[in-house]
């Protein structure tokens, strides 16, 4: 098994399927991470490392903003296409459809959603084994978007509810997709959806950071994101502190 790239995420995802049976590698792209079988991987380059054409599994979990140009991706892709590929995708291809799981067809609004559907349709129309993760806002570590709102003014959309996981929980789906043999796409998000507003004051309130505004804009769009595979409800407390 191959991991691409040991980033934030990636680098739980080594550590959680490490306790696992799994020969596994993974790339870095700026710095080492100080662990076993680990190799450096430009994806925009033409060169793909043994490590990677040695697997039987590839978890692909590449940021949008690192692709420089979709022509190199797709080069990757159809260089591994006769593996199973576990590809981390997001619940931004639904843009704001109100509630949506695995059956509602992708609107992306946002740029980098219209990528990954992009991205998604080549996946599932070339790979026999893939599955697609498409996850919800992340937090986890010392990353939570409490931070990131944190004293901001006039954030639109206080009564939205919010569509999260933890990154521990996310890579506990990864290392259940892993075992899958049949091809799906899979919604990562906790069944628990908080107003943006209660949420993310809360956060800010217990971790003695400024508080966010917000406007009174009841009428913007939305998305109550879920899935339809049992096996892959989470349903843990949402952490406000660290």
């Amino acid at each position: 098994m191959a991991i691409v790239s040991l980033g934030w995420l990636g680098l739980e995802l080594y550590h959680t399927l490490s306790h696992h049976e799994y020969n596994i590698t993974g790339s870095y792209f700026n710095q080492k991470k100080n662990i076993k079988n680990e190799f450096h991987f430009d994806i925009n380059s033409n060169q793909i490392p043994t490590e990677i054409l040695a697997a039987d599994i590839i978890v692909l979990c590449i940021p949008p903003s690192t692709i420089d140009n979709e022509k190199n991706l797709f080069n990757f892709l159809t260089s591994v296409v006769t593996k199973q590929l576990i590809f981390i995708s997001s619940t931004s291809v639904y843009g704001n459809q109100g509630q949506v799981d695995e059956t509602t067809t992708p609107i992306p609004e946002s740029q980098n959603g219209k990528k990954l559907v992009r991205w998604e349709s080549f996946i599932s129309e070339n790979f026999k084994h893939y599955q697609i993760i498409r996850s919800a806002g992340q937090y986890g570590g010392n990353r939570h978007p409490g931070y990131y709102l944190s004293g901001k003014k006039d954030i639109q959309g206080e009564s939205n509810p919010l569509n999260l996981i933890s990154r521990e929980d996310l890579a506990d789906i990864f290392s259940k997709a892993i075992n899958l043999k049949d091809s799906m796409v899979i919604n990562a998000v906790n069944t628990h959806h908080p107003l943006k507003k209660e949420f993310y004051t809360s956060f800010c309130e217990v971790n003695n950071q400024p508080l966010p505004h917000f406007k009174d804009d009841k009428e913007t769009k939305y998305k109550i994101v879920k899935t339809i595979h049992p096996n892959f409800i989470i349903d843990s407390p949402l952490i406000k502190s660290y």
